[in-house]
C-alpha cells in the first residue's frame, strides 16, 4: 500500500520579501523615484501628526468651554437671586411707608415761650363779609311772589283811583250818574292807568307769570 504525503505549507518571509520589493532591487529604479517616495511619506507623516494636534486642541478648547460653562451659569443664577432679592426689599419698604402713610420726620418739641411771633408776609389780605346766599329754587319762589304781590297792589292802585275818580266827578257836577255812566267812567280811568308806567308794569309781570305756567306745564309734560 502506497502512502500520501500532504505537502506541508511553506514559510514565506516577510523581511525578505520587503527587502525584495526595495528600491535597488528594481533594475529599472531610480535615486530621484525612492527620494520622492520618502518626501511623500515624510509629509503624510507630518499631515497625519498636524491633523492628530488639532483634534487634540480642539478636545482641549471643548474641555475648557465645558469647565467654564458651569461657572457662567453659576454667575448669571447668582445675579438674577440677587436682583431678585433687591426687588423684595423695595417692595417691602414701600408697602410699610403705604401701610403707615402718617410716619414722617418727628419735629422737636417746642415750648410756647420759645415760638417767635412771624409777621406776616406778601400783601394785605382783604376782610370778606360773611353773605347768605340765596339759591335759585328761593330766588324763583321770590320772584314770583315778588311779582303776584306787585300785581294785586297795581289792581289795588287802579280801583282806589277809579273810586277816587268817580267821586271827584259826582262832587263836580252835583248831579246823579247812572249805572251805565259810571261804568264808562270807570273804564276810561282803568284805561288810562293801565297805559301809563302801572300798566307797563303790569303787563311784563303778567307775561312773566305766562311764560312760567308755559314752562311749567313743558316740564310736566317731559317728566310724564
Amino acid at each position: 500500500m502506497e502512502r500520501q504525503i500532504s505537502p506541508e505549507p511553506l514559510e514565506v518571509n516577510e523581511d525578505r520579501i520587503a527587502s525584495d520589493e526595495a528600491p535597488w532591487r528594481d533594475p529599472n529604479a531610480r535615486l530621484y523615484d525612492a527620494a520622492q517616495s520618502d518626501a511623500a511619506a515624510a509629509q503624510a507623516d507630518a499631515a497625519q501628526q498636524d491633523r492628530d494636534q488639532a483634534v487634540s486642541a480642539a478636545a482641549t478648547v471643548e474641555a475648557e468651554e465645558e469647565a467654564q460653562a458651569p461657572r457662567e451659569r453659576l454667575s448669571r443664577v447668582a445675579a438674577v437671586v440677587r436682583r431678585i432679592a433687591e426687588l423684595e426689599t423695595a417692595e417691602r419698604a414701600e408697602a410699610s411707608q403705604r401701610a403707615d402713610p402718617a410716619v414722617g420726620p418727628k419735629v422737636p418739641e417746642m415750648n410756647e415761650d420759645e415760638i417767635e411771633a412771624v409777621p406776616p408776609s406778601g400783601p394785605a389780605v382783604e376782610t370778606i363779609q360773611w353773605e347768605d346766599h340765596v339759591s335759585a329754587g328761593d330766588s324763583a319762589a321770590a320772584t314770583v311772589a315778588e311779582d303776584d304781590q306787585t300785581l294785586e297792589n297795581a289792581q289795588a292802585l287802579a280801583q282806589e283811583a277809579a273810586e277816587d275818580v268817580a267821586l271827584e266827578a259826582l262832587d263836580a257836577e252835583d248831579g246823579f250818574l247812572d249805572e251805565d255812566s259810571l261804568r264808562d267812567l270807570v273804564a276810561d280811568i282803568v284805561r288810562e292807568e293801565l297805559q301809563g308806567p302801572l300798566g307797563e308794569r303790569i303787563t311784563r309781570n303778567v307775561r312773566k307769570l305766562v311764560r312760567r305756567e308755559i314752562q311749567r306745564a313743558l316740564a310736566a309734560q317731559d317728566l310724564i
